[in-house]
């Protein structure tokens, strides 16, 4: 059984993590925003972890010559009568061609070079599906940004600042 995980406890590492180990080589600031958010999610925290991982290091590389990455908790929202804790993780580089963001989710040959494989948005797609969750990106010439909504469960079921869901007696027995 999935548990829920609490999503601001991972942002603020990945984006600690990449700060820590100079990957930005200080050009890209990156900056994570969970603060007064609602923090819980059902998902796996590895895969959280590589899914902020990818999304974070594909938008650096898209800034060579620096900018702006962030990574914000926005908190619950209502989508097809499901409740969605909604993530976005946000660039100020040169934006996606459409025919790129078209088949973004799709294994593709890398143009970044041969260490590259052109797995890691197709990566992060099977690991957003197989947490029940949605992912979507838009793109212009001003930036990129990829949205990710996490299920939630039963939004009353929560706390703030719990990281697990508390489970009636009922529940229990089941």
């Amino acid at each position: 059984q999935p548990k829920a995980l609490d999503v601001n406890s991972v942002i603020q590492d990945i984006a600690r993590l990449f700060l820590d180990t100079g990957f930005s080589s200080g050009k890209v600031q990156i900056v994570p925003q969970t603060e007064d958010q609602p923090r819980s999610a059902i998902c796996d925290r590895n895969a959280l972890t590589q899914i902020l991982m990818n999304l974070v290091k594909n938008s650096i590389e898209a800034m060579p010559d620096g900018g702006l990455v962030q990574i914000v908790n926005n908190g619950h929202v209502r989508q097809d009568d499901k409740t969605f804790l909604k993530i976005a993780i946000t660039d100020t580089g040169p934006g996606l061609p459409q025919t790129i963001v078209d088949n973004l989710f799709r294994p593709v040959n890398s143009t970044k070079g041969e260490s590259h494989r052109g797995l890691g948005l197709s990566i992060v797609h099977d690991l957003v599906g197989k947490s029940n969750g949605r992912i979507d990106c838009s793109s212009s010439s001003k930036g990129t940004s990829f949205e990710i909504l996490l299920p939630v469960g039963d939004p009353g079921r929560f706390s703030k600042t719990a990281s697990h869901i508390d489970s009636s007696p009922d529940e229990r027995s089941l």
